[in-house]
């Protein structure tokens, strides 16, 4: 038996088992179903429809902004801003966006170069710094960028008046100037209880909690409307200060607020 050793490398049992080894730890390939398939079709044939839907609409915009003077930015950004919502598609999305900031630039440049500024100009000049801040923080959000302090500190300067610009500043400037009066593109109900506010769903949802003085942590993202929506708490505080189970409101921006300030 030792001169003659069974050779089992070629049995079927062994071929099996080194099979199983060289496919152990590999990844099963996820087949589609014939109706994973169809629906992955529709989707990418619906995509690529819209895509083409957009791009003659892109096309009517551009051609509508040759109209325009060249130094009537006012008027080309509104074709812009009215347009906007008619697109969906990213990549064209992007496009408009960048022709929009483009023309927010030189808007800016132009008012800036005047001495004296009327009233109506100070607020034209006010409104489009916050127009300025969303366009940018709207095409950082489509282009992925990571740390838009830094891959947009050219814009950011312009903004702000300050070179070089240092965080701190970059920060201030958005609490001070920007804070909660970004454009907001959630679509909410007028409520009795905020006349000066439409809520989003969780403002309402907010609302109801201070009725029922239940406690609240709110997190959401910078100009959500989260100052907006403590007015009523505090102003039920007020109303209700003689209440010996009154209400407890505490405001403060924190340190990872203001980072979250610079992701947004």
């Amino acid at each position: 038996d030792e001169a003659n050793p069974t050779d089992r490398s070629n049995s079927p049992i062994a071929s099996g088992s080194k099979k199983q080894q060289q496919h152990k730890g590999q990844p099963r390939e996820v087949k589609q179903t014939k109706a994973q398939r169809i629906i992955e079709q529709n989707n990418q044939r619906m995509m690529n429809k819209r895509l083409a839907e957009e791009t003659d609409k892109m096309r009517n915009v551009e051609d509508q902004l040759t109209k325009i003077p060249s130094d009537n930015h006012s008027d080309a950004i509104d074709l812009i801003d009215e347009r906007l919502v008619n697109f969906e598609t990213s990549t064209i999305r992007l496009e408009l966006l960048k022709r929009k900031f483009d023309l927010q630039r030189k808007y800016l440049r132009t008012l800036k170069k005047k001495q004296n500024l009327t009233i109506e100009e100070r607020s034209t000049l006010e409104l489009l710094q916050i127009g300025f801040f969303a366009t940018m923080t709207e095409i950082a959000h489509l282009e992925n960028v990571v740390d838009a302090f830094s891959e947009k500190m050219k814009f950011t300067e312009e903004l702000v008046d300050d070179s070089p610009l240092d965080r701190e500043k970059w920060y201030r400037f958005q609490l001070e100037k920007i804070n909660s009066r970004l454009p907001r593109r959630e679509q909410g109900i007028r409520d009795n209880r905020l006349p000066d506010f439409i809520p989003d769903k969780w403002q309402v949802e907010f609302l109801d909690a201070v009725d029922k003085r239940q406690s609240i942590i709110i997190v959401a993202p910078t100009a959500s409307g989260k100052t907006y929506a403590s007015y009523y708490a505090i102003g039920t505080v007020l109303k209700d200060k003689n209440d010996p189970n009154g209400v407890c409101v505490y405001v403060a921006p924190t340190k990872a607020l203001i980072n979250q300030v610079a992701g947004n």
